[in-house]
């Protein structure tokens, strides 16, 4: 939690900044939107990983009890908590 914490404090969105021209806004616009045009493929791709491989460990876990049950829910936790970690990432630095 304190590491959250001190994310948000030093993030560049926590900082007031100086305005853009208009001109310089209209293409930091341009790039953020073409960095998430460029990351959409990806994702995609990720989340069908990420749906099979959760299904698989619920299979194995309730299914067949090859592994604990609590292995699933960790599962999609991280994930969770990665995917998130990454789109605050590309926001701070877009």
């Amino acid at each position: 939690m304190r590491s959250v914490l001190r994310c948000v404090v030093l993030s560049p969105a926590g900082k007031p900044r100086p305005k853009a021209r208009p001109r310089m806004a209209g293409i930091a616009g341009h790039v953020r939107a073409e960095a998430m045009a460029y990351l959409q493929p990806p994702y995609r791709i990720g989340e069908m990983f990420f749906i099979g491989l959760t299904l698989r460990f619920v299979g194995l876990a309730d299914g067949l009890h090859l592994q604990n049950a609590w292995v699933p829910f960790a599962f999609i936790t991280a994930g969770f908590s990665s995917g998130l970690a990454g789109f605050f990432g590309m926001k701070t630095a877009t």
